[in-house]
């Protein structure tokens, strides 16, 4: 945080967390956070494909009991605004930014705050879907106390930019990508982006680059395993010694997933099954057997 200095030098002093914030508030002025690379002016009220201007919704931040048990039990604070349309999306109501409520970043640390005092033994906090709303994350951790000391979750798809990485690198301690494709036409056409394949890369050099630890979740869709699920174990097998893998069997058919013949149905044990083995087969470490390594 800034402050006075007296003395012969006298004058303000900055933090390295002062010019992160600084820097990617003025990244929103040429907007380019995610794969779509608008360079809108988002303070000028200009939306780009997030829906996204200048400011950021979030909802109250909750204690989280279901997540993977190296970051459980995790207090979640889940953003507005997103570059991807999935048709399955489970919660698309954030797509209308308006209805959640306006972040005020030292309001939503004070609940984040009453959350960790409740008894709960926390583990973690996470921010999900922070892509877009980065300048947001760093806000709201800019109010955290000297003394805090858990692990920072960033659950993030997979289209960020490179700026996005760079700048989000210095507060994140687990990155937790979801990784859906394994090919560019099955992103399009279920989620309505361009060049995933290249972005979803672009993401893992940028997180294996990095002092954090990653946990890419694996949603099994229903259809998908030789198209993408295949094929994404394939590209996870080149940062094999850097990821633990979570394979996530809980997909339901929301928002326009009964428009599509696969979509529109659960995952089959097989399905699941299959998912499991190219995680085995490929070398990869599961984090469902982790058995406290991850921590190591």
């Amino acid at each position: 945080r800034d402050s006075w200095q007296e003395g012969p030098n006298a004058g303000y002093a900055y933090s390295l967390f002062d010019i992160l914030h600084a820097f990617s508030l003025s990244e929103m002025s040429h907007c380019a956070f995610c794969g779509w690379n608008c360079q809108v002016n988002r303070f000028a009220g200009i939306k780009g494909k997030c829906g996204l201007k200048s400011q950021f919704y979030v909802s109250h931040p909750f204690t989280h009991i279901s997540e993977e048990r190296e970051i459980n039990p995790a207090i979640v604070t889940n953003f507005g605004g997103c570059s991807m349309k999935c048709k399955y999306c489970s919660t698309p109501e954030v797509w209308n930014c308006e209805s959640l409520n306006l972040l005020e970043p030292k309001t939503c640390w004070e609940e984040i705050n009453e959350l960790m005092t409740q008894g709960t033994p926390i583990n973690t906090i996470e921010f999900t879907n922070p892509t877009e709303s980065l300048p947001g994350v760093i806000g709201i951790l800019f109010h955290a106390s000297p003394e805090f000391s858990l692990a920072v979750v960033i659950n993030c798809h997979s289209y960020g930019s490179q700026t996005f990485y760079d700048l989000a690198g210095p507060v994140t301690d687990v990155w937790l990508p979801d990784l859906r494709y394994g090919n560019d036409r099955c992103a399009k056409e279920l989620s309505g982006v361009v060049d995933y394949l290249k972005f979803a890369k672009l993401g893992l050099d940028a997180m294996t680059k990095q002092d954090s630890r990653i946990i890419v979740r694996i949603l099994v869709l229903p259809g998908h395993v030789s198209c993408c699920h295949e094929p994404a174990m394939e590209l996870l097998s080149e940062y094999k010694d850097r990821v633990w893998v979570s394979v996530l069997d809980q997909y339901v058919p929301e928002h326009e997933a009964h428009l599509d013949p696969n979509l529109k149905r659960r995952p089959t044990k097989r399905e699941i099954e299959a998912v499991n083995t190219l995680v085995e087969r490929r070398g990869l470490r599961n984090i469902s057997d982790a058995h406290g390594d991850f921590w190591k």
